[in-house]
């Protein structure tokens, strides 16, 4: 992790990148879970379908989620990912024909803003950490012509 190669460069007092310090041993995984690997994650979905005269109307719901989990490859815990519950839904009106549908469809709907996907530290800015978060809340209309 970040801290601990800059505690050992330090200890040194010589310049040394990371490869030096993984191969000193000063961060050994044995036996630690991998990253992007929580310990438990589930999923519940949902769908209904019903007829409207010469249409059809499906709905459909998911139940998302995850526990802890680190996001980082050297498992710096600075870069751990809290665990997240997130719903998305979709409603699609197609005719009987199947020509088309349209589909309107909701992801993140709860809007979760903690969830972090993927970290890393930055061995040139003592202390720095780089973090992407997941998408927030989107709603989407999408048409589907079939010919």
């Amino acid at each position: 992790t970040n801290d601990q190669f800059l505690a050992w460069r330090e200890a040194q007092m010589a310049p040394v990148n990371n490869a030096d310090c993984a191969a000193a041993g000063i961060n050994d995984l044995s036996g630690r879970t991998s990253a992007w690997a929580p310990e438990f994650s589930a999923t519940l979905s949902a769908n209904y379908t019903q007829s409207l005269g010469n249409f059809e109307l499906d709905y459909g719901v998911d139940l998302l989620w995850r526990d802890d989990m680190s996001v980082s490859d050297d498992l710096d815990p600075a870069l751990d990912s809290e665990g997240v519950v997130k719903v998305n839904g979709i409603i699609r009106l197609t005719p009987n024909s199947d020509r088309w549908d349209l589909t309107l469809i909701g992801n993140n709907l709860t809007d979760e803003d903690t969830d972090v996907i993927w970290g890393n530290d930055m061995p040139l800015v003592a202390g720095g950490y780089v973090a992407v978060a997941a998408p927030p809340r989107s709603i989407s209309l999408v048409g589907t012509l079939r010919f």
